[in-house]
């Protein structure tokens, strides 16, 4: 089974844990060049050809970093708000600039790139440090459904209730319906949440299966898929693309 745009909320009280990546359309506009010539940063930072790089969380305007891309494809360059960037090889020629907290840019050839921070298109070196992260688009992992997986950490331990409030989501592609494949979930004992297929409908569930929603509509193979298990205090459900099952 692939996963893409994997999306996980989850809130106990105080405690939030997030992690996404993003699809949104591609921009190859250059708006303006402003080349930095001060490397700072120094150094250069190998991109992961499948989640989210920070190349640094205190850049400043006037300055320019390097990554180096292993895989050609398309690259989302993430930057705080109000950030003008350019996004050049490692010869200066510019790939793609402009505003947001968000620019896009394909790369065929890997290779070592510079992002140039300022301002404004102006190429002002003014204001304080900025976030810039390098991420991949429209990747996704393929698993075995025998034991792939990709470990999220141990953020979320507590204990559900009925008061608590949960979201999860992902894109998916089965392409088997014969057994149990779990999409999302810590389902290392005790469980306390798993979006899964089971043979060919989804299923969520809390705690070690005690709570249980099963979609109607029969999982559809070789599709991609949007599909959310959702608990708001003490209903429950699972939707796939736009129809929703109780």
């Amino acid at each position: 089974m692939k996963i893409k745009n994997l999306l996980i909320k989850h809130k106990l009280k105080k405690l939030t844990a997030f992690a996404c990546t993003a699809l949104v359309l591609l921009s190859t506009k250059i708006h303006a060049q402003c080349i930095a010539s001060l490397n700072a940063p120094s150094g250069t930072i190998t991109v992961s050809p499948y989640i989210q790089t920070c190349l640094s969380s205190n850049m400043y305007p006037g300055n320019y970093t390097t990554f180096s891309v292993t895989s050609a494809g398309q690259y989302a360059i993430l930057t705080s708000y109000g950030t003008f960037v350019t996004v050049t090889d490692n010869g200066n020629t510019a790939l793609v600039s402009g505003f947001g907290t968000t620019l896009y840019t394909g790369i065929l050839t890997p290779g070592a790139y510079r992002v140039h921070i300022f301002d404004n298109s102006s190429c002002s070196q003014g204001g304080g440090s900025r976030i810039v992260c390098v991420a991949p688009r429209n990747n996704a992992f393929s698993f075995d459904g025998s034991d792939d997986y990709i470990d999220l950490g141990t953020t979320i331990t507590s204990s559900l209730t009925g008061q608590n409030k949960l979201t999860v989501e992902a894109w998916v592609y089965p392409n088997s319906t014969t057994g149990i494949h779990s999409i999302v979930g810590n389902h290392q004992g005790p469980t306390q949440f798993e979006l899964r297929t089971d043979t060919n409908h989804f299923n969520f569930f809390i705690g070690f299966g005690a709570f249980v929603v099963t979609s109607v509509a029969t999982v559809t193979l070789n599709t991609w898929t949007h599909v959310a298990g959702v608990l708001d205090q003490n209903i429950m459900y699972v939707c796939s693309q736009t129809n929703l099952y109780f």
